[in-house]
């Protein structure tokens, strides 16, 4: 029931309960008032827990990704663009993806997702450089409001174990078997670059050309407010505010052509 259960946004010690309820001595009813302290003294991997492996972690964070832009898509549509079954043309399209791991009793740290998604029926391989995941997925659906994403592992060292993607804003809750974890996205439409502790800006996530400035020097900005449009990759992006402030400079105007990380908006950031 523990290994079932989903908790999302409110600190819990599931993952310590569950580990709990595998020591032998609790399962035999042999259990003392010492136990709490044998169990914090043991070795790791005593529970009998496997932990995600930083490649099925990677694998499953870039299939996340896929289905969240692909739910939007029609199944039906004639598009090519738009088609769900990971039809390509020549070599696979990766999609490279930045997040910040540290989920439950983890050490926060950096993790690239390098991924392609290919789909054949309900199954869906997940090719990354070195390393395949096999999945069988089941439901695509929206739980009480958040994308969820459902299926079965099919190899690897969690074969035979059920995961569910749940999305919060930017960040993905992973749950593998009896294990979860979590990470956030580095969502390049809010990229910070922090200048120093009161000043802040807004950089280029990738190389383009500034067509659309929606903001002028001394504008007072909330979180989310649209800032800077950039062309890059055919697309047009908009680059938004990632927290209150007022804007101090401007730097680069419309139809400037910016290289990635440079700084589009200057801004001084309200105090807390």
């Amino acid at each position: 029931a523990l290994a079932r259960l989903r908790c999302i946004g409110v600190k819990n010690n599931m993952a310590w309960l569950r580990r709990l309820c595998l020591q032998p001595e609790f399962a035999a009813g042999g259990y003392d008032t010492g136990l709490l302290d044998r169990i914090g003294q043991g070795p790791a991997g005593s529970s009998r827990v496997a932990p995600i492996d930083p490649e099925t972690m990677k694998a499953l964070a870039g299939l996340a990704r896929w289905a969240v832009q692909a739910r939007l898509a029609p199944r039906n549509s004639s598009d090519p663009l738009s088609r769900l079954d990971g039809f390509y043309s020549g070599t696979p399209v990766y999609r490279q993806d930045n997040w910040q791991a540290g989920g439950p009793g983890e050490a926060a740290g950096q993790l690239t997702s390098h991924t392609h998604v290919r789909l054949q029926g309900s199954s869906a391989t997940v090719q990354s450089p070195g390393h395949q995941l096999l999945c069988r997925l089941s439901e695509h659906t929206a739980s009480n409001g958040l994308p969820r994403l459902t299926g079965e592992i099919i190899n690897g060292p969690h074969a035979g174990n059920c995961f569910d993607l749940v999305w919060q804003g930017d960040q993905l809750h992973l749950f593998v078997g009896e294990e979860q974890a979590l990470l956030l996205w580095n969502n390049p439409a809010n990229i910070r670059a922090g200048l120093d502790t009161e000043a802040h800006g807004v950089a280029a996530p990738m190389p383009g050309r500034v067509f659309a400035v929606f903001v002028k020097v001394g504008d007072r900005v909330t979180k989310g407010q649209p800032l800077i449009g950039l062309e890059a990759m055919k697309m047009e992006h908009t680059l938004n505010s990632p927290c209150d402030g007022v804007i101090q400079a401007i730097p680069h105007p419309v139809g400037e052509q910016v290289t990635e990380g440079t700084e589009l908006v200057h801004f001084q950031e309200d105090e807390a």
